[in-house]
């Protein structure tokens, strides 16, 4: 192939190759195109999307916070507490949940004191408290001290809900003497009650020495009324205050006394010890002391107290046919010992205990027929035989107070007829029930009691010895 012919080939084929070349540009500026349309798509989709999701977390945020506010308030009583937050637009911009705090605030109450011409009604009127409630208050108030009893100079304290002053917590009510709380109970009514006072302990010891007679010297020494009282009471046991005592004579005695702090007034005073030297070597001396059953009273150094054991009839109003001693029994025929008194009864005539003390046996016993015995303080029963029937609301163990009927006169046993067999045991022996009503003898303190006892008097020699 000539030159000639090779150019006339190639000229043909170069104009198909142009055409070609431009067909791939256009193609390929397309494909860019295209791409750059699709990719500012996508990332427009995304940022919108984007957006979107940020929009809902901050709905979201402020959502959930205004939920905890109200679930936070909801749950808090109001009354006593102040809730502190952030606002909510710094949270949206931080998008983060902090932690609220809580401030405890002290009770909040308004307080009036009573003028000339006020009146409960009137007071309440003045603090804006509903005519319902005020009158709700004013009868609770009345079961302690009825309005128009209140004093110029009493106070009242009224309590109430800092967010709603139509809520009254409680009231209180101070009069010169005592406070008086009045407040709701679980059923939503207004309960009224005495605040107890707070009180202070003084102890006083004073030595003096008797002018003419204990009483006028214990007066002009400025000893309290109630405490010379009983000074008097208690040694009347040993002593005759018009026969035995003489001007020089000695008294101790030493009392504590029971202080209101609110107004300083003594509420109560309390013997604790006492001791009176007479004719020149006697010594009459008792110690309070509360037993283990609550009760007080006063006893010696040995334990023996104040009080007697006093013993009545087992049968009102009737009369002992058969006494204590050896006597010819009436249904065996022969002489042997009568340990008892026989009292004369109509049949289910009362039988009541002589003394108190605490059921030992009930039941029946050999020719004692129906039986009941009584434990007695000092080691001393009471035994009642012959009964028809007992008192069916009494058992083994019960305690019994004196004149309490115990069972009712019957014939039960080794008996001719109706009648009460009646004895009176010491320390396992009986005695002559008559004789010893006659004689009777002082409690003494037996066991734990003694126990205590002692515990007692160390304590008050102590505290003597600190004044």
């Amino acid at each position: 192939m000539n030159s000639n012919q090779i150019y006339h080939k190639f000229k043909n084929i170069i104009p198909l190759i142009k055409k070609k070349i431009r067909l791939i540009s256009v193609i390929s500026v397309s494909i860019i195109v295209v791409l750059v349309i699709l990719v500012t798509f996508i990332n427009s989709t995304k940022i919108n999307h984007l957006k979107n999701v940020n929009v809902l977390n901050t709905d979201l945020i402020e959502k959930s916070l205004i939920i905890e506010q109200e679930a936070l308030k909801d749950s808090i009583d109001t009354n006593n507490f102040e809730i502190i937050t952030n606002s909510l637009e710094e949270k949206q911009h931080n998008t983060i949940i902090e932690t609220k705090s809580i401030k405890i605030d002290s009770e909040t109450y308004e307080e009036v004191t009573f003028k000339s011409g006020d009146n409960f009604i009137k007071v309440l009127k003045t603090l804006n408290i509903d005519v319902q409630t005020s009158i709700a208050l004013s009868d609770a108030l009345g079961e302690i001290i009825p309005p128009n009893l209140i004093r110029v100079g009493d106070r009242i304290k009224i309590f109430i809900n800092e967010n709603n002053n139509k809520i009254i917590n409680k009231v209180i009510f101070i009069t010169k003497n005592e406070e008086i709380l009045i407040k709701k109970d679980l059923n939503d009514r207004y309960k009224v009650s005495i605040i107890p006072p707070i009180l202070e302990k003084k102890y006083s010891l004073k030595t003096l020495v008797v002018d003419e007679t204990v009483y006028k010297t214990a007066q002009e020494s400025k000893i309290p009324l109630d405490i010379i009282n009983k000074i008097i009471i208690n040694h009347s046991q040993d002593i005759n205050f018009n026969k035995d005592i003489k001007d020089g004579d000695t008294v101790i005695i030493f009392y504590g006394t029971s202080i209101n702090s609110k107004n300083n007034k003594a509420l109560e005073h309390q013997l604790l010890y006492s001791s009176i030297k007479y004719k020149n070597d006697k010594n009459s001396e008792y110690f309070r002391y509360k037993n283990i059953s609550g009760n007080e009273t006063f006893y010696n150094s040995d334990g023996v107290s104040i009080n007697k054991i006093i013993f009545i009839k087992p049968i009102k109003n009737s009369k002992i046919t058969s006494s204590y001693g050896m006597r010819m029994h009436p249904v065996l025929g022969y002489e042997r010992m009568h340990n008892g008194d026989d009292y004369k009864a109509t049949l289910n005539t009362p039988i009541v205990a002589t003394a108190d003390g605490t059921i030992d046996f009930i039941g029946e016993k050999g020719d004692y027929g129906n039986y009941i015995r009584i434990n007695h303080k000092n080691d001393l029963q009471s035994a009642y035989a012959h009964l028809n029937k007992y008192n069916k609301n009494i058992k083994n163990g019960d305690l019994i107070k004196q004149g309490e009927i115990i069972g009712y006169v019957g014939s039960s046993g080794l008996s001719t007829g109706p009648h009460l067999h009646y004895e009176i045991i010491r320390n396992g022996e009986k005695i002559n029930p008559s004789k010893f009503a006659k004689n009777t003898s002082n409690i003494y303190l037996e066991g734990d009691d003694l126990q205590g006892f002692k515990k007692e008097y160390n304590r008050i020699i102590q505290l003597m010895k600190d004044y």
